[in-house]
């Protein structure tokens, strides 16, 4: 059977039914005439029982068909469509098939559901490893049914045991699939004979073209994401309608470019990075003349065998997105366009220039167009490979997974092909970067055990523990709980600030993100503006960091991504409104590229001089001008998270390094200097004792002699000498001297010692969130966040690097941390640090290896956790796979600090009352049912 086919009608009940005896054949029983089944919903119309398929051991599946309401979003109401029919299978069913569609609608959906106890090799009761999976699959006309499709055929070739229905519907299969072909096509792309060049502008040695590569990976995999909800026509993507605007495209060339430059390069740079209708009343257009034009205008009109004015138009229909994802990285050396450029950069290569030295564009990235469109099915192109998948924009929690590639699929592009590259170690290894994608049931466990202790260490009226883990685990709202119990857990959610220090992809801050907004939804039963209450989180609740610049472009585009999937259809009527598409923040200053374990050294001098020593440090809140000064480098910095035009981000980027550059002025002149009248008076002063030194440097003798003997034993004189008159006058010039001399020197070294000082100042103040290919060498979160207290959550899966084999020891020796250790990992120094970056009552929950519980070099970071931290909950995974790209056993560490204003380094002593729990089983249902350690 086609099933593709099949599956890209509207629903009919007839076709399922051929198809399910397809694919099972006489282990399907449906009845004559459909049982109807009472639903107590308002978003079904009526739901009807079809039958059971009986699969090994006398499981079953039912078989279900549910017509939904008119004002049912199909796309978006997977989880309610799903939780229907739960009470009608559960009791006598393993699991069920349900068929969802609206009347009249060419759109409808397929939902497995699996959940059952039984007895396990030991006897024991309990639920099985297929515990509460929950599938979804849209389907439809004009939808890619080719994954659905592929995995109905995966199930018609198994056995048939409940265990093959899982397999065929799980999403993680499926992803490691695209990975696999998606790194394939890297390889390919990276290879000699690909014909891949970009612009040489710093050497463009292999890992800077690894880079690019996966930068227009993740642009590509964006505006895939995005095209599911009509933002992007299909056209663009289709090789037969740009044969109709593009000049001799020949789609399997390896010597033609022009899809990338002419098709992409202007959707990416002129199109989303450009208002329909400027500041200016300027609509988009080509740019003309001067090849410095600003880079968000169309080029390559040669390319195309349309008019410029139809080129356009073909992108007219296209919002303005914003937010600095597709904002052109070139950088020419003009002064008007780019104050601050000492030399012209292309690293995006959008250039008119086609000027060629040795085979290689010198401004102008090439790619060539077999790599997008070829139709090989062991080495298709890159829009080939895209085509054959499902996409969604939707983030897929572990307990309800849409069976297509949702955005965390960037997150695993990142861990497949960036990991191989690390920053501080040069080393092209994933082992030597020691960054692995935590999977997403980790992720969500401690997000919720972090977002529990942290409500419950509230203390918020009527607020229990019970009533939280249900909250969280059940996903249920206390019926006890009134206005105030809501309101409490609702404004401590929203002053939350959580960090992931070594944020990679994103997983854990949008981890947090999905399920702080899921928690309000419950609290108020969905009645919430979810774009404006997921942008309110993102300003003011979720921080990351990351070594590598690149990380954080996939981070932010995860985030974009999350935004866009709860904005209103675009409506085509309103392009002066952006067609009514938000434009996205800009989250430079909210996720940002720096080594989180390094302080910066102004900190470094505050902490080893001190106040109480009468030197100067910086403190924002005390002194009132350089307090006002930050707050209007954070107004700048607040316009410019919501600014939608070039122009005005560029305004604003140049106010924020000029009062950047006036904090500095004014920081350096609060440091005592020294009274340069006076040092001028000494220092004359001191020349003219050293010109009177040289004068009486000369022996000078009288006439007369001064003659004084003395005798031998004997009485004999055994010397005679004469006196010299200047030597006493000589020893007072010296005298004099020296003391000048110290004065000078106490003079000069009044305060703190000028060059590093000034250096350090320098390091804090040219610091440029804005510039996406920089990582700063240290993290600050006041300068950078504007949090003086910390944070209340510090959370993540920090890297697993050996510090002295990787050549990092020296790096942090004499960077401050009590647990450093020679022949220790990295991760113990992210819990140090972790530590020292949470608020009072603060949360710190990591995965990390758990050698540190056994390892000589662990002794210290034992006794950090013993004496300095509040432990409350610890397992241990001996002996389990969490990691797939990994073989090292790992620990899941929540540990809390004394809620105390007044605790300082003295953050709260260890309560000894630590939840302890080890994962020894070598199954996955330790994974599936984290829940078992609660």
């Amino acid at each position: 059977m086609d099933y593709k086919d099949k599956l890209n009608r509207p629903y009919e009940r007839l076709t399922w039914q051929q198809l399910l005896f397809s694919i099972f054949g006489q282990k399907v029983q449906l009845l004559e005439v459909a049982s109807p089944v009472i639903v107590n919903s308002q978003l079904a119309r009526q739901a009807f029982y079809l039958g059971a398929i009986t699969l090994e051991n006398e499981k079953r599946l039912a078989v279900y068909e549910v017509e939904l309401a008119d004002n049912v979003n199909i796309s978006r109401n997977r989880r309610g469509i799903r939780n229907l029919l739960t009470s009608h299978w559960r009791t006598d069913y393993v699991g069920a098939f349900v068929l969802s569609y609206r009347k009249n609608d060419s759109v409808y959906r397929f939902s497995y559901v699996s959940c059952f106890f039984d007895v396990d090799s030991k006897g024991e009761y309990g639920k099985k490893e297929t515990a509460t999976k929950r599938y979804t699959y849209l389907l439809g006309e004009d939808l890619p049914c080719r994954t659905a499709a592929q995995r109905f055929t995966i199930l018609h070739n198994s056995s048939k045991a409940l265990e093959d229905v899982t397999e065929a519907f799980n999403v993680e299969a499926l992803s490691k699939e695209f990975f696999s072909r998606l790194f394939q096509w890297y390889q390919w792309a990276l290879s000699s004979e690909a014909g891949v060049t970009f612009p040489d502008t710093s050497g463009c040695n292999q890992e800077d073209v690894k880079i690019k590569l996966i930068r227009l990976i993740t642009r590509l995999l964006f505006v895939w994401f995005i095209k599911q909800k009509g933002l992007v026509p299909d056209d663009l993507f289709k090789s037969s309608f740009l044969k109709t605007i593009l000049k001799d495209f020949n789609k399997d060339s390896l010597q033609d470019g022009c899809y990338y430059n002419a098709i992409l390069q202007n959707l990416f740079f002129a199109t989303l990075n450009s208002p329909i209708i400027d500041d200016n009343g300027k609509p988009r257009s080509f740019a003309e003349g001067d090849s410095r034009q600003p880079k968000n205008l169309y080029r390559y009109a040669e390319m195309f065998s349309i008019s410029k004015d139809e080129v356009v138009k073909l992108y007219s229909n296209i919002p303005f997105l914003n937010g600095g994802l597709f904002e052109c990285l070139d950088r020419p050396k003009d002064k008007q366009l780019n104050p601050d450029a000492a030399k012209v950069i292309y690293y995006d290569g959008f250039s008119r220039n086609a000027s060629k030295l040795k085979d290689k564009y010198t401004q102008r990235a090439f790619i060539p167009n077999v790599l997008f469109f070829n139709d090989d099915e062991k080495q298709p192109g890159l829009i080939t490979l895209f085509n054959e998948y499902n996409f969604t924009i939707e983030e897929n929690r572990t307990d309800d997974v849409e069976i297509s590639l949702d955005p965390e699929l960037l997150g695993h592009v990142f861990e497949n092909l960036l990991a191989t590259y690390n920053l501080e170690t040069r080393e092209n290894a994933r082992k030597a970067n020691g960054a692995f994608y935590t999977p997403r049931v980790i992720v969500d466990y401690m997000v919720d055990k972090a977002l529990m202790s942290y409500l419950k260490a509230k203390n918020i009226e009527g607020v229990t523990e019970d009533s939280l883990r249900s909250l969280f685990e059940n996903n249920t709202k206390d019926s006890a709980w009134g206005k105030k119990q809501t309101d409490g857990i609702t404004n401590a959610l929203k002053a939350i600030k959580i960090l992931d220090p070594a944020c990679g992809s994103g997983a854990f801050p949008m981890g947090c993100l999905t399920r702080i907004v899921e928690i309000l939804e419950l609290l108020y039963n969905h009645e919430v503006d979810r774009y404006g209450l997921k942008l309110e989180i993102i300003e003011n609740c979720i921080y990351g960091v990351d070594i590598q610049s690149i990380a954080m472009m996939i981070c932010k585009l995860r985030f974009f991504i999350s935004l866009i999937c709860d904005q209103e259809e675009v409506d085509p009527n309103k392009p002066e409104k952006n067609f009514g598409i938000n434009t996205l923040p800009n989250l430079e200053t909210k996720f940002v590229a720096a080594n989180s374990l390094i302080k910066a050294d102004i900190r470094k001098y505050d902490e080893e001089l001190g106040i109480d020593k009468g030197q100067f440090v910086i403190n924002f809140n005390s002194d009132e001008t350089l307090k006002q000064q930050k707050e209007e480098l954070l107004k700048i910095r607040n316009q410019h998270l919501l600014a939608r035009s070039r122009k005005i981000k560029n305004d604003l980027q140049h106010k924020d390094k000029e009062k950047r550059k006036a904090i500095h002025d004014y920081i350096l002149s609060r440091v005592p200097h020294p009274n340069e009248k006076w040092l001028a008076v000494l220092e004359k002063c001191l020349v003219d004792l050293k010109k009177e030194r040289q004068v009486y440097g000369v022996k000078v003798y009288l006439n007369e002699i001064y003659q004084e003997k003395q005798t031998d034993l004997f009485g004999n004189y055994t010397s005679l000498f004469s006196k010299d008159l200047h030597e006493k006058k000589r020893a007072e010039i010296d005298k004099r001297i020296k003391n000048v001399e110290e004065e000078i020197n106490k003079e000069k070294s009044k305060g703190i010692p000028q060059k590093g000082y000034e250096a350090a100042v320098c390091q804090i103040t040219e610091w440029n969130p804005y510039d996406q290919n920089s990582v700063c060498s240290f993290f600050d979160p006041e300068w950078m966040f504007n949090l003086s207290r910390g944070f209340d959550i510090v959370i993540g899966n920090p890297p697993y690097i050996q510090l002295e084999s990787n050549r990092l020891a020296d790096l942090y020796q004499n960077a401050g941390y009590e647990t450093f250790a020679r022949t220790g990992d990295i991760y113990c120094l992210f819990y140090e640090r972790g530590y020292q970056l949470l608020r009072p009552g603060g949360h710190l929950c990591f995965i990390t290896s758990n050698k540190w519980m056994r390892a000589g070099y662990g002794e210290k970071t034992r006794s950090f956790f013993a004496e300095k931290t509040n432990p409350e909950l610890l397992i241990d995974f001996a002996g389990v796979k969490i990691f797939e790209n990994a073989t090292v056993d790992t620990n899941i560490l929540l540990f809390s600090t004394a809620n105390d204003e007044k605790a300082n380094d003295e953050k709260g002593p260890n309560q000894h009352k630590t939840l302890c729990a080890v994962a020894s089983k070598k199954d996955k249902s330790v994974i599936t049912n984290l829940s078992l350690f609660v």
